[in-house]
């Protein structure tokens, strides 16, 4: 009983540092950050809900660079990084009909 008890205090100990951090990325908006604390959050067990909040800051994130990113591209109009900006709208799930990702395929 002992090494059981041991084993659910090192667990939720390390969910209690996953949802710290979670909270911590979330607050910092750094992406790379952010899906490193995701997948750490994973790997300590947390469920779904407690990770959705984080999976949300993170997709806005890299909606927000891929906007952006297309903006620049399209006022630079250069073509490497044009295509840069569309693939990093693709990667951020940028619909086709979003007006910064029409402007570049036009």
């Amino acid at each position: 009983e002992l090494d059981f008890a041991r084993g659910v205090l090192r667990d939720e100990s390390e969910k209690a540092l996953a949802r710290k951090r979670l909270a911590m990325e979330c607050e910092s908006r750094n992406v790379h950050a952010l899906a490193e604390a995701i997948t750490d959050g994973e790997g300590a067990g947390l469920q779904d809900d407690e990770l959705a909040a984080a999976r949300v800051v993170l997709q806005d994130e890299l909606e927000s660079i891929a906007r952006r990113s297309l903006s620049a591209a399209l006022q630079s109009r250069q073509l490497q990084a044009l295509q840069h900006a569309l693939k990093a709208a693709k990667d951020a799930s940028l619909a086709e009909e979003d007006e910064e990702v029409q402007a570049v395929n036009t």
